[in-house]
Parts: structure tokens; sequence; C-alpha cells
């Protein structure tokens, strides 16, 4: 109601398993395909890995699916900063290329992480928007800009918005 507009949650089992197969997400796969039927919505846009597996199956089922990747993190670097067994990480990979191969449309928040993906995968000329993170000089003040809030003299203000996950460096 909030939002203005239907919301339909669809629960995935075993949504962050390695070896997550399409059989193993089937009803999930049922619901989410008699959603998208019911609203003329061929479009699947997934974002971040573990959505992107679902968005996959989905196309796999229905080739009429078309799948979008949004692409914001390099989910194996994230796996392994969070201490996980190599096995993972590589498994991680795997779905990885195999998402990025897939998709119709792959979204990146850099050209270097475009290039990044391109050389580690050998990823063929998928089409690809680039749309960078909203934090940028134009919408934030650098460093040092003068703040319309009253704080002590001489003193900084870090303020840090978002996850303290191990990929986000934290200790840093």
């Amino acid at each position: 109601e909030t939002l203005g507009c239907p919301v339909h949650p669809v629960p995935v089992d075993g949504f962050f398993e390695v070896g997550l197969t399409g059989a193993a997400v089937r009803h999930t796969l049922d619901r989410l395909t008699q959603l998208a039927t019911a609203h003329d919505l061929p479009l699947i846009h997934a974002e971040a890995l573990y959505c992107g597996r679902i968005g996959l199956f989905l196309k796999e089922r229905d080739p009429g699916f078309r799948l979008v990747f949004d692409c914001h993190g390099a989910s194996p670097e994230e796996e392994r900063l969070s201490g996980a067994h190599a096995s993972r990480v590589a498994a991680m990979e795997a779905w990885e290329r195999r998402v990025l191969v897939g998709s119709d449309f792959n979204v990146f928040v850099s050209d270097a992480m475009r290039a990044f993906y391109r050389e580690r995968y050998d990823l063929p000329d998928t089409p690809h928007a680039i749309v960078p993170c909203g934090v940028t000089d134009e919408r934030f003040p650098r460093v040092g800009a003068r703040c319309a809030l009253p704080l002590p003299s001489g003193r900084r203000i870090l303020v840090y918005l978002g996850t303290l996950a191990a990929w986000q460096c934290g200790e840093e």
C-alpha cells in the first residue's frame, strides 16, 4: 500500500545454496511464471547473483523471458572476504559466469567493472548499461566542503551509510 503498487512476495527455498537447481525451486518458478504471465511481464530484472540464478532458471525454463542481470558486486570476492571455503568461492565464480553469459542485458556500475568481467570470463559482447552508484561529486559535497550543520570547530566527521559486511572492508 505504501509503495502504491502491487507487491507479490515469492519465497525461495535454498536461496543461498551453491548447488541450487531449477527443480529445487520449481514451485517458486511456477509462481513467478504465473505472475509474469498474468501481468504481461516478459522482462526479469535480477539484482545481484543470487537473484540472477533464479532469473536464469526462469529464462531456461521459458526462453520467451528476457533476463537483465544487475551486477553491482563481485560475489565470489564477497564470499572470499567473508571467509567462505574455496569450493564455495569456485562455485560462485561458476554461477557468476553462467548468469553473465546467460543474460540478455547486463548492468554494471562502471566501465572498469565491465572490463573486469569481460576479461575474467571472456564474456561475449552482451548488450549492457553502465549505471554508476548514487554517490557522485555532483550530488554530494567533497571532503572539506563546508557543512550546514553546526559542527565542533576543527573536527571532521565521517558518515558511513552501508553494511558492515566483510566485503565493505570496514576494517580499512
